[in-house]
């Protein structure tokens, strides 16, 4: 728990204190039999707590020592026991000569002072936590130490080059704001909003899941506080090392089904490898160590895109598959011996880790505040504070897609490189950032390898089709030559990897995919738009919020009318055959249409009147959840309806 860092010590001075209690109290009543009888349960009661004082056996004698020094303080000063002590201590020394020692409340406040210092500064503060038996004492290899710094900054590197491949930079980063489920010491949960590093680095929990939309920022957080372990000196003290691994690179060599999901080996050896193909240093450190340290403890495990890995990708949230993964994938980090060993996973929320990954600590990330949205917009330095009021206040469909990290630093640089204008939906945000990337940072290359920038442009939108088709992020880049022919193919990739609009990943197969999750959707929408055909089969992705769905919401906001009024009546028929508000389906069905044709009403004429309707009526006392999903799809309705329904919730008080 975030809040329990002094649980231990609160515990242990409380049973300390009772006990001393307990002690006179029953030797004023009955005298030494009594205050004995209670002195050997407080005994017991320690017994039983013992594992409290030798959590941390570096400090146990100091702790003991100080705890010793304040009973002994306290029995000599105070009037009912100092005679006692001191008639007790004559029966065994009769010729002892022991001063009268007055009783002072300042010295009780400066024992109870030192007593509280000692406890708070000697708990354990790292982030990774201390172990029992050193990793050192384990091994026994002389130049471990070494070895170990070695492997840390070759990981920090790696991390850097990753950050380096998605164009993301240090001081963009903006801080994020997690809502923090967790469990008190009752098992209630209980919510709380903090900054999401800080809670990351406070909580002593064994799994942590983090949630998010693609480009909330969970990638970035989750590398940057890598980083900052890898570069500090806590993994010298814990030897303890942060893995960052991205689960998208995890093509596995079977068919995964909820019969026969990944087992723990098969995760294990997909680390091990993932690790040994990054450099020497890694694969010489990790595959003589990686067994003992995984056992022991020493591993914190950060996973990145659960939702993203191939084998689940084309599933549902509820899928019986995804369950069967959680479930191993928390064998994969409860398997450590050691008990202060933590794994985090992150993922979007819908097809998220289900209830059996059995974490008890979540964290989601909540979009962007309109101060986070004014911040990253200032840093270009040219967009005033009167274009960010007009965003608020005459674009509603694009201030929403703002409180997304990633969408807000390109609407931002559209702003600035098209001198002030707004676009007229994320479609353009896309297409202008991939033109101004092409014709000014790549140009010099492309001249020397007499390319154009549709020439790039057209392989993108191919390499789309081909991830879109395969239902892949990622593709080898040798399967790619032989589904792309182009007699310079290795130029435009050295390009696409230079314009850093695609990485080339790790391990002995190159594979190839887009630097970011957004980026596939935008050209497999291109390629839709030149294809001039729409799959009916794609629009099942709605409502099971399925790999597609965001790529439909982006191909809806320029679609031809015709194409884009078809999906908007399916996904009203969807609200309208189920209706409840309750039903998965019906809610994703309304988020689509939310996110989709919130900046073009004209595509839902068809059933405004009725969906406006359904929006109201579902705005009531008596469910608070239907109010929910209600409230956020107003802004899919006319002015005075918005004004309506927004007045009618805000009655309830809630």
């Amino acid at each position: 728990m975030l809040n329990s860092i002094k649980t231990k010590e609160q515990l242990l001075l409380s049973v300390l204190i009772t006990s001393l209690l307990a002690f006179i109290v029953g030797y004023i009543i009955g005298g030494w039999k009594i205050g004995g009888a209670l002195s050997a349960i407080c005994l017991l009661i320690l017994l039983v707590a013992k594992n409290i004082w030798f959590s941390d056996k570096s400090n146990f004698l100091l702790r003991l020592s100080v705890v010793n020094i304040a009973v002994v303080v306290v029995g000599l000063t105070n009037s009912w026991l100092q005679p006692i002590l001191l008639n007790l201590a004559k029966r065994f020394l009769p010729d002892l000569s022991i001063p009268d020692l007055n009783t002072s409340p300042v010295l009780y406040l400066f024992v109870l002072i030192l007593v509280f210092i000692v406890f708070y500064f000697t708990q354990d503060r790292t982030v990774l936590g201390k172990e029992k038996e050193t990793i050192i004492e384990i091994i026994q290899e002389p130049d471990f130490k070494d070895r170990f710094k070695m492997v840390c900054e070759s990981l920090a590197d790696d991390i850097r080059r990753v950050d380096k491949d998605t164009n993301w930079r240090g001081q963009y980063y903006t801080p994020l704001e997690a809502e923090v489920e967790f469990q008190d010491l009752n098992r209630r949960k209980k919510k709380i909003v903090k900054d999401l590093l800080a809670a990351l680095k406070e909580t002593k929990e064994r799994l942590i899941l983090v949630l998010g939309d693609p480009g909330a920022g969970k990638s970035v957080a989750l590398r940057k506080l890598c980083l900052g372990l890898l570069t500090s000196k806590e993994v010298l003290k814990s030897y303890k090392i942060p893995i960052y691994i991205n689960l998208k690179e995890w093509n596995s060599d079977r068919e995964w089904t909820e019969d026969t999901p990944p087992t723990v080996d098969e995760i294990k050896g997909f680390v091990l490898e993932n690790l040994k193909n990054r450099d020497i240093v890694t694969r010489d450190f990790f595959e003589d160590h990686f067994d003992k340290m995984y056992e022991n403890g020493n591993l914190f495990f950060v996973f990145d895109s659960f939702d993203e890995i191939p084998a689940i990708l084309g599933t549902s949230h509820d899928s019986l598959l995804i369950d069967e993964v959680s479930y191993v994938f928390t064998k994969f980090l409860k398997g450590a011996r050691q008990p202060k060993a933590q794994g985090i996973i992150a993922s979007r929320e819908f097809r998220k880790p289900s209830d059996s990954f059995q974490s008890t600590l979540s964290l989601l990330i909540r979009p962007l505040s309109e101060t986070n949205i004014i911040s990253i917009f200032n840093r270009y330095g040219k967009i005033n504070n009167e274009k960010v009021k007009e965003l608020f206040r005459e674009r509603p469909d694009l201030s929403n897609h703002a409180r997304n990290p990633f969408t807000a630093a390109l609407i931002s640089e559209y702003i600035y490189r098209n001198q002030g204008s707004l676009p007229e939906n994320l479609f353009l945000v896309y297409d202008s950032y991939v033109a101004g990337i092409l014709n000014t940072s790549c140009r010099e290359k492309m001249q020397r390898y007499k390319l154009q920038s549709d020439d790039i442009k057209n392989f993108m939108i191919d390499f789309g089709k081909v991830l879109f088709e395969n239902s892949s992020l990622e593709i080898p880049i040798n399967e790619l030559r032989k589904q792309l022919s182009r007699h310079n193919f290795e130029e435009i990739v050295e390009i696409l990897k230079f314009s850093r609009l695609c990485r080339e990943g790790q391990g002995i197969d190159r594979v190839l995919s887009f630097s970011h999750r957004r980026f596939c959707e935008f050209f497999s929408v291109c390629n839709l738009l030149k294809e001039e055909k729409l799959n009916d089969k794609l629009m099942l992705d709605i409502p099971t919020d399925s790999l597609w769905r965001d790529t439909l919401v982006l191909y809806c906001m320029v679609a031809p009318r015709d194409k884009a009024i078809k999906i908007a009546d399916f996904c009203w028929q969807i609200i309208d055959k189920s209706g409840s508000l309750l039903d998965q389906k019906s809610i994703h069905a309304l988020r689509f249409l939310v996110d989709a044709f919130r900046g073009r009403k004209e595509c839902i004429e068809n059933f405004n009147k009725n969906l406006t309707k359904y929006i109201l009526k579902n705005i009531n006392k008596k469910n608070i959840f239907t109010t929910k999903f209600a409230v956020e799809a107003l802004s899919l309705l006319d002015q005075d309806k918005i004004d309506e329904g927004t007045t009618h919730a805000l009655s309830f008080g809630n």
